[in-house]
C-alpha cells in the first residue's frame, strides 16, 4: 500500500482532520529517526517545542504549524536555519493539536510533508506541553523489542525463499554492483534502500485493479521495475540478503491510501495486514525500512513517472515513536522459530535405541531414556513425554525410567517438542 504524499506550496495546505484514539502514554521528548543524519528531535519546554533539525541541506528550510481537532491551522512559522528552533505555542488554548512539519532544501519550490496529519499529537494543558504517543506505540515497541538476534534467527533471515530469490544470479549481481566500493555496512544498507526507491515504481494500475498483480516476487519486481508494497519489500529483502544482511519481510497495517481514518479499535484488534516493509539486521540491531513509502515513483496508465525516485529518508531507520503514527506491526518471528525448532530437533539423539532388561536382575531391570538437547533450544520451550506401547512388558515413568514388568517386547516412544515442532523416537525393549 502506498502512503499519502502531502505537498505544502507556500501558504496553501490541504490537510483534513482524522479521528484519533487517545494514547496511553505521554512523553516530553521524541526522536524521529535512529539515523543521526535524518533525526528531528522534538522536546517540550514550558509552553514551547524545541525542534532540532539535522545539519543536512534538505532540512535547511522548514515551516511548522499546528492543526486543532477541527482541522484549523494555528501558529504558522517559517524558518531558515539548522539551529534548534523554539516554537512557541503560548497563545493557544488548552486542548489537542497535531504538529505539522514541512521541509525543503531550496528557497523556492515545494515543501514536503515530513510530519503531517496525526503523526505527532500534542496536548496543551495548564501552561505545559505534552507529546502523546500513538495508540499502537506500545504494541509496536513490544514487538520491536522482542525481535530475536540469535544465530539461528539471523541465519533464517539470510535464506532465499519463494518470493525472496536472494540466490538468483541477477539479484546477486545487482546487489554486488550497488554496494561495490562501500566499506561501511550501514551505508551498504542505505545504498540498497536508495536503489530500490529510485528504480522501482509503485503500480497504481494494479493497486486500483486496472491490471493484475503480475510483479510480486523479488525477481518479478526487478524485471518489470514496478510493483505494489509486497514487491518493494521482497526485492529489498532479496538484495539485502544477497549482500549478507539478515532481512525480514514484515506485514502489518498502515494508514495510507486505503484508510480514511486514524487508529481505532477495529483496525488494531483485527490482526489484518494491508502493507509490507522490511527490518534488516545491521550494526548489531534491527533497522526498519519502508522503501515503498520513501519512493515517489509511480506507474499509472501504463506509463512510468519521470524525474521521481527517492523522496526522503523518513522511513529509513525510522524511530518506533514516529513509525507508530501510521504503521502497526502484525507479523512475528514464528517462521524463524519453526526453523530453529527443526534445526534443534534434527540434532537430538535419544539413547538407547534398544535395550535388553532382565526380570531377575535388579541392576539390569531398569534403564533411563536419555535425550541430548541443546541448551539453546530451551528458549523455544522443550517438552518431553514417554509412552510404552506394551506396559505389561515394560513400563515407563514421566521422567523416562523404564522398568521391566514381564517377558516379551515393548517399544518406548519418546516424543520431544521444541517450540512448535515435534519429533518421535523409538527405543526397542526386550525383557528376559
Amino acid at each position: 500500500m502506498k502512503n499519502k504524499i502531502i505537498v505544502f506550496v507556500l501558504l496553501i495546505s490541504l490537510l483534513l482532520p482524522f479521528s484519533y484514539v487517545d494514547a496511553h502514554e505521554k512523553v516530553f521528548k521524541i526522536n524521529t529517526s535512529y539515523d543521526d543524519s535524518n533525526n528531528i528531535q522534538i522536546e517540550t519546554k514550558d509552553k514551547s517545542l524545541i525542534i532540532d533539525f539535522p545539519d543536512e541541506k534538505r532540512y535547511e528550510f522548514s515551516t511548522i504549524h499546528l492543526l486543532d481537532e477541527d482541522g484549523i491551522e494555528h501558529n504558522g512559522q517559517w524558518y531558515e536555519t539548522y539551529e534548534p528552533i523554539e516554537y512557541s505555542i503560548v497563545n493557544l488554548e488548552d486542548g489537542i493539536y497535531y504538529l505539522q512539519i514541512f521541509i525543503r532544501s531550496e528557497k523556492d519550490g515545494l515543501y514536503w510533508g515530513y510530519i503531517y496529519g496525526e503523526g505527532i499529537k500534542i496536548k496543551l494543558v495548564n501552561d505545559s506541553v505534552e507529546i502523546l504517543m500513538s495508540e499502537v506505540y506500545e504494541r509496536n515497541l513490544e514487538k520491536y523489542n522482542s525481535i530475536k538476534n540469535d544465530k539461528l534467527t539471523l541465519q533464517y533471515y539470510l535464506q532465499p525463499s519463494y518470493w525472496v530469490e536472494s540466490d538468483n544470479e541477477k539479484i546477486v549481481s545487482l546487489a554486488n554492483e550497488i554496494i561495490d566500493g562501500i566499506e561501511d555496512d550501514y551505508e551498504k544498507v542505505r545504498a540498497i534502500h536508495d536503489w530500490v526507491c529510485n528504480n522501482i515504481y509503485y503500480d497504481y494500475d494494479a493497486y486500483y485493479g486496472y491490471s493484475d498483480y503480475d510483479s510480486i516476487s523479488a525477481l518479478e519486481t526487478l524485471e518489470s521495475r514496478r510493483s505494489v508494497c509486497q514487491g518493494y519489500a521482497d526485492l529489498t529483502a532479496a538484495l539485502l540478503r544477497a549482500s549478507g544482511f539478515p532481512t525480514k519481510v514484515v506485514s502489518g497495517y498502515a494508514l495510507g491510501l486505503s484508510v480514511d481514518s486514524g487508529w481505532d479499535d477495529k483496525i488494531i484488534s483485527s490482526g489484518e495486514s494491508n502493507h509490507a516493509w522490511n527490518e534488516v539486521y545491521v550494526s548489531d540491531r534491527w533497522v526498519i525500512l519502508d522503501t515503498t513509502w520513501n519512493s515517489n515513483n509511480n506507474y499509472s496508465n501504463k506509463k512510468f513517472s519521470e524525474n521521481t525516485g527517492l523522496s526522503d529518508y523518513k522511513y529509513f531507520d525510522i524511530s518506533i515513536e514516529l513509525f507508530s503514527s501510521d504503521h502497526l506491526i502484525v507479523s512475528d518471528d514464528s517462521e524463524a522459530d519453526e526453523y530453529a525448532s527443526s534445526y534443534y530437533l534434527d540434532k537430538v539423539k535419544v539413547t538407547p535405541a534398544k535395550k535388553t532388561l532382565y526380570l531377575n536382575n535388579s541392576k539390569k531391570r531398569t534403564v533411563t531414556i536419555k535425550s541430548s538437547i541443546s541448551k539453546d533450544a530451551e528458549e523455544l520451550g522443550v517438552k518431553i513425554t514417554y509412552k510404552s506401547n506394551n506396559p505389561k512388558v515394560a513400563k515407563v515413568s514421566k521422567k523416562g525410567k523404564v522398568t521391566a514388568a514381564s517377558k516379551g517386547k515393548a517399544t518406548i516412544i519418546t516424543t520431544i517438542q521444541i517450540g512448535t515442532e515435534t519429533e518421535t523416537f523409538k527405543t526397542l525393549i526386550t525383557v528376559k
